[in-house]
């Protein structure tokens, strides 16, 4: 029998979020979160009207922007509150 999926909350334990607002870096042209410069791929969740709404992070000829889990583009501009989390960090340290 598979074992059940991890929540978001058991998840967030084994890998804090980084979390911030989005800037854009004019020389790299990349969007980036306290520092750690984003790329297409990226697991991203964007706060929206209060809520947390997971997905990617998709570009295109006009920009950036976070495909949902739904397949909805929510278009990135810099300010906006994100968090990013790195499951390849070591939590044993």
């Amino acid at each position: 029998m598979a074992e059940p999926q991890a929540s978001y909350s058991q998840y967030y334990s084994h890998f804090p979020p980084t979390t911030g607002k989005l800037t854009y870096d004019q020389q790299t042209k990349r969007l980036v979160l306290n520092g750690l410069v984003l790329a297409p791929g990226d697991s991203l969740d964007l706060h929206v009207f209060g809520y947390w709404i997971p997905g990617h992070i998709a570009q295109d000829r006009t920009g950036w922007f976070l495909l949902t889990l739904d397949d909805i583009g929510i278009r990135l501009r810099p300010g906006l509150l994100a968090r990013h989390i790195d499951s390849t960090q070591d939590t044993a340290s």
